[in-house]
């Protein structure tokens, strides 16, 4: 990276980051860093210079100060000093926030940035990470660029330099994250300050966050998730499932009919491991409640089409109730009603049943 510039008002913030040093790069002790004692606007509407990543670690939407580095008018600014294939990233502390004000903070985001990815950093953080145009992605790339000694410094402190586990912090993708907010969700603007209210509300009354949860894709069939590309090319190692393991252990960081389905992989590729056992027994309470019965199914459709001559699609559950492709595995379960509805050919019909044909109630 040719240059860093850090813009903060706060003259002590340069002592958190230094306290910080081993979690950031040592990145006061770098020659491409430059500080900027000027407020983020100021510097965006006063420098030339196009940017390829503008990162707004502003995350506090509920609080008056910082109402301004999440309006319309600030995200547009960015997006100006942004290259064609930049990124803007915005921090968020959801520990105070309802689903009101996060509406409010993504439909502003993504009204500038439309194509907005939702990522999940525990602890009750979050980030939206957006591009004002489509552009590919190459896993390739971003393996090679994970795996450099920098960037792994930083991610080992929070267990996630292991490849693939840090694409299993993402939980919407770039097409779906802006359209997640309903159509009628208040921007915040100068004109408009929305958040001011809204945030104001949020941190005095807090009320339980959904809607990220609601929208998790790692629960979605059609999942556009990076791990879900890695996942439909490679096959998950042992050393990859014990690191994703590790990181829920530590962190909680996925739903734990999620981790259940890592487990049961895990267990598939290593059976005779006693401490995996084990970590399979505690979690078996999350299994989910149509796997005894798709099994089943599975077992007794193998037998049948065996004895005919014809395996083909039979006993291969190959669609998913967590992430496209999560586990990797064959044993990853679609309701019972889907399997059940399988052509006795040795294959099922992938089309979705009709839709009911709506009744009109109009006067004749």
């Amino acid at each position: 990276m040719k240059q860093i510039h850090g813009v903060e008002v706060n003259f002590d913030l340069l002592d958190v980051i230094e306290q910080f040093s081993n979690s950031n790069g040592k990145l006061l002790q770098r020659d491409s860093f430059q500080f900027h004692h000027t407020t983020p606007s100021k510097f965006l509407r006063q420098s030339e210079e196009e940017l390829e990543i503008i990162i707004n670690q502003y995350a506090r939407p509920w609080k008056a100060s910082d109402t301004g580095w999440f309006s319309l008018e600030f995200y547009r600014d960015c997006e100006k000093r942004l290259s064609r294939e930049g990124l803007m990233i915005q921090n968020l502390q959801a520990n105070h926030m309802d689903d009101t004000t996060l509406e409010s903070v993504i439909a502003t985001f993504g009204s500038v940035f439309n194509q907005t990815s939702i990522w999940k950093l525990g602890y009750g953080e979050w980030m939206l990470i957006g591009t004002s145009t489509p552009r590919e992605w190459s896993l390739d790339l971003l393996k090679e660029r994970i795996e450099t000694e920098e960037v792994q410094s930083i991610l080992k402190s929070q267990d996630l330099d292991v490849w693939p586990m840090l694409l299993t912090s993402q939980i919407s993708g770039f097409d779906e994250g802006f359209h997640l907010v309903p159509d009628e969700s208040l921007m915040h603007s100068e004109t408009y300050p929305a958040l001011r209210m809204l945030g104001n509300n949020a941190y005095t009354a807090p009320t339980p966050l959904t809607l990220f949860e609601k929208n998790n894709r790692h629960f979605s069939i059609q999942s556009s998730l990076m791990i879900g590309g890695f996942a439909q090319t490679q096959s998950w190692t042992v050393e990859q499932l014990r690191a994703f393991s590790i990181l829920q252990i530590d962190h909680q960081f996925y739903d734990p009919k999620v981790f259940r389905s890592v487990v049961k992989r895990w267990l598939n590729l290593s059976p005779d491991e006693t401490p995996l056992q084990i970590l399979s027994a505690s979690t078996a309470k999350n299994e989910s409640p149509w796997t005894y019965e798709s099994e089943t199914i599975d077992h007794v459709n193998s037998l049948v089409f065996s004895r005919h001559g014809t395996t083909s699609g039979v006993g291969q559950t190959g669609g998913i109730s967590l992430v496209a492709s999560l586990s990797g595995s064959t044993n990853v379960h679609l309701s019972p009603r889907y399997i059940i509805s399988r052509s006795h050919a040795g294959s099922y019909d992938s089309k979705r049943p009709p839709k009911p044909t709506r009744v009109s109630h109009e006067p004749r």
